[in-house]
């Protein structure tokens, strides 16, 4: 850890070494700003991640990151709890790259989200960095659900899958964040 000031603010800056993918080590560098009246921590910082060296997309520095496999990882903004009720503010979003074309797979989402009971609230067809998308918001009743699927390939789509309580919509801006920051890189 590196220890910097300059003037009333100080910056600590902090390598974390971390194997993600196929063995690689990923150099995260992440930098808290303290003010030396004010020791919060800035909140908005993000990292970014790369999957499966086909897409990008930045997410909460402060968020856990788990990943499964070399196509699907999952982010919280605090530990997993896995059983019904999840608490208030508790947001999941699973990241995916999907072997089938961008038709079919918003067609798919779009018919009670992959044959789960889901009410569609939602469907709009959007670019994310020039990249054609969809932004598909469906809901359970208990569980809300923001989808982004991004055009990869032909037959390979990204998908982002965001899960949060309904009443809590202080943390849309967050989750559009994420959400948008996708790219195709191959």
């Amino acid at each position: 850890m590196k220890l910097q000031k300059v003037s009333n603010i100080i910056l600590i800056t902090t390598l974390v070494l971390t194997p993600i993918v196929d063995q690689t080590i990923h150099i995260f560098k992440t930098t808290a700003e303290t003010n030396s009246k004010n020791t919060k921590q800035n909140t908005a910082q993000f990292k970014t991640y790369i999957l499966n060296r086909t897409i990008s997309f930045n997410y909460p520095s402060k968020w856990l990151f788990f990943k499964v496999d070399n196509n699907y990882i999952y982010i919280t903004n605090r530990q997993p709890k896995f059983a019904a009720p999840w608490p208030y503010d508790f947001i999941k979003t699973d990241i995916t790259i999907e072997v089938a074309s961008l038709k079919d797979k918003a067609t798919e989402y779009s018919n009670t989200k992959a044959g789960l009971e889901r009410d569609i609230l939602k469907v709009e067809k959007i670019r994310i960095n020039n990249r054609d998308s969809y932004r598909i918001w469906s809901t359970d009743g208990e569980t809300n659900t923001i989808s982004t699927l991004v055009y990869v390939s032909a037959n390979r789509t990204a998908s982002i899958n965001t899960f949060h309580n309904p009443g809590n919509t202080k943390i849309l801006p967050t989750v559009y964040k994420i959400h948008d920051s996708i790219k195709v890189i191959r």
